[in-house]
């Protein structure tokens, strides 16, 4: 997978370099973090969880009023540190 800060996130074949799809979103606001159930992105206000073989958008969950600032996984959720210093913690 590749990405960039200005949202394009991309899926290239290993073997031959072809590229496999593309998903055009905002801004990321931290690196995407391959999970179990998907490729999760940190929007400047939402999660994105996108299919890895596809890139569909399967779920997003928005954080109305908050600005990520970094994104931590774990068995248990998901947490999320924001701009204004705050930790939030998600399942």
């Amino acid at each position: 997978f590749l990405s960039c800060q200005q949202g394009g996130v991309q899926a290239d074949d290993l073997q031959s370099g072809a590229q496999r799809w593309t998903h055009d979103g905002a801004p990321l606001m931290d690196s995407p973090v391959l999970l179990k159930r998907g490729l999760l992105l940190a929007e400047e206000s939402a999660l994105v969880l996108l299919d890895p073989t596809s890139g569909n958008e399967l779920q997003r969950r928005d954080l109305p009023n908050t600005k990520i600032a970094r994104v931590t996984p774990t068995e248990g959720g998901i947490y999320v540190v924001t701009a204004a210093s705050e930790l939030m913690a998600l399942r």
